[in-house]
């Protein structure tokens, strides 16, 4: 079942109010993976790439360029167990998506880089939130000889833990929607966002 209730979650509503801090994104890297529980209705990409998926929807889009997938099913159960997805979107953006009913830990984590900060975003963590403002430093208009001798410079520099609030999703999405009624404004989770996560299900489930 297509579920956005993620989308509401304060960690996800601090990158989106964030993200152009972190300069342009160039990548995007999820992984969601747990033992279990096997879906007998659906695969693990339907069941749990849904999640992320809508999360990258709401935060950058997802208007797919290209897309690679590895899915595998475990011995004789009739639906894909473990997936790799890889998608390049029509902005740039490398996006991928790892997820698996077949891992000992249950891991829920979102990678953002950016050309200014990175991101990481950890569900099963106490502090949800890790902004790393370090990077890759490239000259611009480097000539051809220039190129082939160049060092590659990296940036490091601090790590930051922003103070989110103490409110859960449910209620924010419930507060959303009551104040859309209130205030006649289309819900951040409508039904275009919708029709965009289940457009990319298809695309990724024919490859």
């Amino acid at each position: 079942m297509l579920d956005h209730i993620f989308i509401y979650s304060e960690p996800v509503k601090y990158l989106k109010n964030n993200l152009e801090k972190f300069g342009d994104i160039v990548y995007i890297n999820a992984r969601r993976i747990n033992l279990g529980l096997f879906q007998y209705t659906t695969d693990v990409i339907w069941d749990l790439a849904v999640h992320d998926l809508s999360i990258i929807d709401y935060l950058v889009g997802l208007d797919i360029e290209k897309v690679s997938v590895f899915k595998k099913k475990y011995k004789e159960f009739p639906n894909e167990a473990i997936a790799s997805i890889n998608l390049e979107l029509k902005s740039g953006i490398v996006v991928s998506v790892d997820v698996s009913w077949l891992s000992p830990v249950k891991v829920r984590e979102m990678i953002i880089g950016g050309t200014k900060q990175s991101v990481i975003y950890d569900d099963t963590k106490s502090s949800q939130i890790e902004v790393f403002d370090a990077g890759i430093v490239l000259e611009k208009d480097l000539t051809k000889n220039e190129l082939y001798q160049y060092m590659v410079q990296y940036k490091y520099g601090d790590t930051t833990i922003p103070q989110l609030p103490k409110k859960q999703s449910l209620n924010n999405s419930v507060e959303h929607f009551k104040e859309c009624i209130e205030k006649n404004k289309t819900p951040i989770t409508s039904k275009q966002s919708i029709i965009n996560v289940i457009k990319a299900l298809e695309i990724i489930s024919k490859v």
